[in-house]
């Protein structure tokens, strides 16, 4: 895993900026991406209408009230626009007490495929898709242990498990070992589906602009990864 850090100083504020690789970063690389990625805010995503995503990557943000926060969701689309990202999700993510904020940018690829499921990053189903709950039995509640082999892991940090959602193609059965509310340890097959790049039809969370000449004060200024 590698990571990326710059430390911003200026009379805006201060602004360390970190882009952490995930275990998917060099597979994502080699597959081209959009002419650019679409951006969201992750406090108002509806995943009932997008499609199965990957994390490949991560731009975080540790600034100050001074700093120009509003720039921060740009420089992460920028960002990921370099990095073949076919979604950037903006957020912020923490305030403390010492008046420090915390800002990340996930970059996820489009999956090849969708299991019709989603999951908290501890691995309890929040959402199955009719037709997957239908053909597998799996309920909202349900807790995935290990998918396809691979101990279930939320935040694209398992590589096995990341690495095996990008190969995996429309049909392909996947085996899941779960636990299940007053039931116990369960397995359930899902099929894999077809998985449409529903994200396009969607708005962005800001009007896109393009980004500044690559200079290494103004760009870093910017939140501008060069």
């Amino acid at each position: 895993m590698r990571l990326i850090a710059i430390l911003l100083l200026s009379a805006s504020g201060c602004v360390h900026s970190t882009v952490r690789q995930l275990p998917l970063y060099a597979e994502a690389l080699m597959v081209p991406g959009p002419e650019r990625p679409k951006l969201f805010n992750r406090d108002s995503v509806d995943w009932a209408v997008m499609p199965d995503l990957l994390p490949y990557a991560q731009q975080t943000w540790i600034y100050d009230s001074l700093a120009d926060m509003k720039r921060l969701p740009y420089g992460g689309w920028w960002s990921g626009q370099k990095d073949r990202a076919d979604v950037v999700i903006f957020g912020e993510t923490s305030r403390q007490p010492n008046g420090l904020i915390y800002a990340a940018a996930d970059f996820m690829r489009l999956a090849p495929s969708k299991l019709g499921i989603r999951a908290a990053d501890d691995g309890t189903i929040i959402y199955v898709d009719p037709l997957t709950k239908a053909t597998s039995g799996l309920l909202e509640g349900d807790k995935i242990l290990i998918l396809g082999g691979a101990r279930w892991e939320g935040s694209g940090q398992n590589a096995e498990q990341v690495l095996m959602r990008w190969r995996l193609k429309p049909g392909t059965e996947v085996l899941i070992v779960l636990i299940r509310p007053g039931t116990g340890r369960m397995e359930a097959k899902v099929k894999a589906l077809e998985n449409p790049p529903t994200h396009l039809a969607l708005p962005d969370f800001l009007p896109w602009e393009e980004p500044p000449p690559i200079d290494t004060t103004m760009a870093h200024h910017r939140g501008w990864r060069g």
